[in-house]
């Protein structure tokens, strides 16, 4: 395996903080019961430190891609530069990224209005403004508006590491590997 380029280093990086802080929360979830608020609080946390890495993970890739290609404008360049390479879904599913991801940061608001109405068709949940939980029992849930699981940063890391493909021609990337 060759050296990597900083977006395929970005994903791998993101890949491998998910079974720590999977342990973080298994511990939290173990402990609850003797640690109460603190283990409340352990799970609260490992939910917005995904947050964060997700959030961090599409503003280095932008700002990765931006310097790499000389772009002046990320979304409309990118986008537009996809679709003439025939990968509209590609786009598509880019853009619904950066939508969810405005969400993560501003709450709700236009980029959650456009999510909402096709709320079906997303592969991640969204929730309803002014609701405070995407499942019963869930302690972890808290003002986020989408559901950043491990699901959620992996179809992320996925998604910018097909971009890179397109963008710098890298074939399949398992081929790599």
């Amino acid at each position: 395996m060759g050296a990597l380029n900083e977006i395929q280093l970005l994903a791998d990086c993101t890949r491998t903080l998910l079974p720590v802080l999977r342990q973080a929360e298994q511990e939290g979830i173990a402990d609850i019961e003797r640690l109460g608020t603190v283990g409340v609080n352990v799970l609260r946390s490992v939910q917005l430190q995904r947050i964060v890495i997700v959030v961090g993970m599409l503003s280095v890739f932008e700002a990765v891609l931006k310097d790499e290609l000389e772009l002046r404008e990320i979304v409309p360049e990118l986008r537009d530069y996809l679709i003439s390479r025939d990968k509209t879904d590609l786009a598509e599913k880019y853009e619904e990224l950066r939508l969810a991801i405005n969400v993560l940061k501003h709450g709700s608001g236009r980029s959650h209005e456009i999510l909402w109405a096709k709320k079906e068709k997303l592969s991640f949940h969204i929730k309803e403004e002014g609701h405070w939980f995407f499942g019963e029992g869930d302690l972890t849930d808290g003002h986020a508006l989408i559901l950043v699981d491990d699901d959620f940063i992996i179809q992320c890391a996925n998604l910018i590491e097909e971009i890179n493909r397109v963008v710098f021609d890298l074939g399949d990337m398992n081929d790599e590997r």
